[in-house]
């Protein structure tokens, strides 16, 4: 209890102040989102497309899936990076890795909540009658940033003895996302090539996500499963890569 007061206490603390020195300071982890659903309905009403129905569609369908997508990276980002920001703290004491990255991971989270508070304001108003499915919601954005804790650790482990790592990590974020239900529905994929994206860990939270919005869809028990097991994998895999080198890690510090 006292590390997951720790992990929290500091998470909370790193959030409030992490736009400390602006004129809005914390309003900014509002105003950003807004504005990426600002110009994403600009875009698609006026620009792109003449059809009304198909200009609210198209904004549907990437408000539902750029915004999880883009806490997800930047969590797995901000996590492979973590044991580089907290050098000087690793080197007075030994703390473990795992609760940095979840001080991180968690300030990630703090983000998706208010992505997800925003967007159950702004489906109404585009129309869309939220039901019992999107109650689930922040439960699935949890397992998504479970899933990238797990990977952060062992991220930010190699990434001190490999410093490519996080170059690698870009190319491999940006490979996912096309692979990813982001800028289009998972209905669009052609029947042969489904097999492909179902090996992509993020296709079943996004699709989870985006279904329990604007479908008020329940994912099917095998999804449940499925993402569950990326969450374990994720997880085995940290702590394995954790045991393995940290001792390496430490003296490469």
């Amino acid at each position: 209890m006292d590390q997951l007061h720790y992990i929290i206490k500091n998470a909370l603390g790193r959030y409030r102040h992490q736009q400390a020195g602006t004129a809005l300071g914390f309003f900014w982890n509002f105003i950003k989102p807004l504005l990426q659903i600002f110009i994403y309905s600009i875009v698609f009403s006026f620009l792109l497309d003449k059809s009304s129905q198909t200009a609210v569609n198209r904004i549907l369908q990437l408000i539902t899936g750029i915004l999880p997508w883009s806490t997800f990276a930047t969590a797995l980002n901000k996590g492979a990076g973590t044991l580089d920001e907290f050098k000087s703290l690793l080197r007075q004491k030994r703390i473990s890795p795992a609760i940095l990255v979840a001080i991180n991971t968690l300030q990630s989270y703090f983000d998706m909540l208010i992505f997800f508070g925003l967007v159950y304001v702004f489906l109404p108003i585009m129309g869309i009658e939220l039901g019992g499915a999107s109650l689930l919601i922040p439960l699935f954005g949890l397992l998504f940033l479970f899933m990238s804790y797990g990977f952060s650790i062992a991220l930010a482990e190699l990434n001190i003895l490999f410093p490519d790592i996080k170059e690698i990590l870009g190319f491999v974020l940006q490979m996912l996302f096309w692979l990813s239900p982001v800028l289009y529905d998972a209905s669009t994929i052609p029947p042969n090539w489904i097999w492909l994206f179902r090996f992509n860990p993020t296709f079943y939270f996004l699709t989870s996500i985006r279904g329990a919005y604007l479908k008020n869809q329940f994912p099917a028990t095998l999804d449940w499963f499925i993402m569950l097991l990326w969450v374990c994998i994720s997880m085995i895999t940290g702590v394995i890569v954790m045991k393995k080198i940290h001792n390496d890690v430490l003296d490469d510090l």
